[in-house]
Protein backbone atom coordinates (compact mmCIF):
# COMPACT_ATOMS: atom_id res chain seq x y z
CA UNK A 1 0.00 0.00 0.00
CA UNK A 2 1.07 3.33 -0.76
CA UNK A 3 2.34 5.54 2.09
CA UNK A 4 -0.35 8.35 2.93
CA UNK A 5 1.90 11.31 4.34
CA UNK A 6 -0.92 14.27 4.06
CA UNK A 7 -4.76 13.19 4.46
CA UNK A 8 -6.96 16.73 2.96
CA UNK A 9 -10.80 16.14 4.53
CA UNK A 10 -13.22 18.28 3.65
CA UNK A 11 -16.51 18.54 5.96
CA UNK A 12 -18.61 20.56 7.75
CA UNK A 13 -20.15 18.72 10.47
CA UNK A 14 -17.50 19.68 12.79
CA UNK A 15 -17.66 16.96 15.04
CA UNK A 16 -17.63 14.38 12.18
CA UNK A 17 -14.55 16.31 11.12
CA UNK A 18 -13.07 15.64 14.17
CA UNK A 19 -14.05 12.00 14.76
CA UNK A 20 -12.43 10.91 11.07
CA UNK A 21 -9.34 12.85 12.02
CA UNK A 22 -9.40 10.69 15.49
CA UNK A 23 -9.86 7.97 13.54
CA UNK A 24 -6.97 8.91 11.25
CA UNK A 25 -4.68 9.83 13.42
CA UNK A 26 -5.04 6.24 15.14
CA UNK A 27 -4.82 4.76 11.77
CA UNK A 28 -2.04 6.45 10.72
CA UNK A 29 -0.03 7.83 13.18
CA UNK A 30 2.85 9.50 10.75
CA UNK A 31 0.19 11.06 8.30
CA UNK A 32 -0.81 14.76 8.84
CA UNK A 33 -4.33 15.07 8.55
CA UNK A 34 -6.02 18.34 7.72
CA UNK A 35 -8.85 19.27 8.50
CA UNK A 36 -10.08 22.01 5.88
CA UNK A 37 -13.37 24.17 4.78
CA UNK A 38 -14.29 24.11 1.62
CA UNK A 39 -12.16 27.86 0.41
CA UNK A 40 -9.16 27.10 2.48
CA UNK A 41 -8.93 23.63 0.60
CA UNK A 42 -8.32 25.44 -2.39
CA UNK A 43 -4.95 26.77 -0.57
CA UNK A 44 -3.81 23.40 0.85
CA UNK A 45 -4.37 21.23 -2.19
CA UNK A 46 -1.80 24.16 -3.52
CA UNK A 47 0.30 24.26 -0.80
CA UNK A 48 1.02 20.60 0.30
CA UNK A 49 1.33 17.07 -1.80
CA UNK A 50 -1.87 15.57 -0.89
CA UNK A 51 -2.08 12.06 -1.15
CA UNK A 52 -5.68 11.52 0.11
CA UNK A 53 -9.04 13.44 0.09
CA UNK A 54 -12.08 12.63 2.22
CA UNK A 55 -14.63 15.09 1.30
CA UNK A 56 -18.27 15.29 2.43
CA UNK A 57 -20.65 15.08 -0.66
CA UNK A 58 -23.04 17.19 1.11
CA UNK A 59 -21.11 20.66 1.60
CA UNK A 60 -22.72 24.79 1.74
CA UNK A 61 -20.89 26.13 -1.59
CA UNK A 62 -19.71 22.92 -3.52
CA UNK A 63 -21.44 19.46 -3.91
CA UNK A 64 -18.05 17.18 -2.93
CA UNK A 65 -18.06 15.81 -6.47
CA UNK A 66 -17.72 19.21 -7.93
CA UNK A 67 -14.99 20.03 -5.25
CA UNK A 68 -13.31 16.66 -6.18
CA UNK A 69 -12.71 17.65 -9.56
CA UNK A 70 -11.71 21.35 -8.54
CA UNK A 71 -9.39 19.67 -6.33
CA UNK A 72 -7.82 17.41 -9.15
CA UNK A 73 -7.92 20.01 -11.36
CA UNK A 74 -5.60 22.40 -9.07
CA UNK A 75 -3.26 20.11 -8.15
CA UNK A 76 -2.85 18.55 -11.85
CA UNK A 77 -3.18 14.70 -10.64
CA UNK A 78 -5.77 11.83 -9.84
CA UNK A 79 -5.76 12.10 -6.05
CA UNK A 80 -7.47 9.26 -4.56
CA UNK A 81 -10.45 10.74 -3.11
CA UNK A 82 -13.06 8.99 -0.21
CA UNK A 83 -16.84 10.77 -0.68
CA UNK A 84 -18.94 10.58 2.23
CA UNK A 85 -22.80 11.04 3.13
CA UNK A 86 -25.44 10.23 5.69
CA UNK A 87 -27.86 11.18 2.49
CA UNK A 88 -29.20 7.51 1.56
CA UNK A 89 -29.78 8.64 -1.99
CA UNK A 90 -25.93 9.11 -2.64
CA UNK A 91 -23.91 6.18 -4.06
CA UNK A 92 -21.85 5.19 -6.94
CA UNK A 93 -19.94 2.55 -7.93
CA UNK A 94 -15.74 2.84 -9.08
CA UNK A 95 -15.36 4.10 -11.72
CA UNK A 96 -18.96 5.64 -11.73
CA UNK A 97 -17.37 9.39 -11.53
CA UNK A 98 -15.56 8.79 -14.90
CA UNK A 99 -12.50 7.54 -12.81
CA UNK A 100 -11.14 4.69 -10.72
CA UNK A 101 -9.59 6.69 -7.61
CA UNK A 102 -12.89 7.22 -6.35
CA UNK A 103 -14.66 5.15 -3.57
CA UNK A 104 -17.80 6.62 -1.44
CA UNK A 105 -18.75 5.69 2.04
CA UNK A 106 -21.87 5.32 4.09
CA UNK A 107 -22.04 7.88 7.62
CA UNK A 108 -21.89 6.63 9.56
CA UNK A 109 -18.71 4.62 9.80
CA UNK A 110 -16.56 2.88 12.27
CA UNK A 111 -12.63 3.11 12.26
CA UNK A 112 -12.55 -0.13 10.96
CA UNK A 113 -14.78 0.37 7.66
CA UNK A 114 -12.84 3.68 7.13
CA UNK A 115 -9.88 2.03 6.71
CA UNK A 116 -11.02 -0.77 4.89
CA UNK A 117 -12.23 1.85 2.41
CA UNK A 118 -8.84 4.38 2.75
CA UNK A 119 -6.93 0.65 1.87
CA UNK A 120 -9.00 -0.47 -1.28
CA UNK A 121 -8.77 3.19 -2.77
CA UNK A 122 -4.65 3.79 -2.02
CA UNK A 123 -3.81 0.12 -3.20
CA UNK A 124 -5.33 0.88 -6.63
CA UNK A 125 -4.44 4.33 -7.04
Amino acid sequence: MKELNTILVIEDDQDMASLVKNFLNSLYPAADTILNDEQTAFKTAKNFNIDLFIVDINLPTYSGYDLGQIMRSITGKDIPTLYISSNPDYHFEKGELGDDSSLFLKKPFGKEKLKEYIEKIISEA
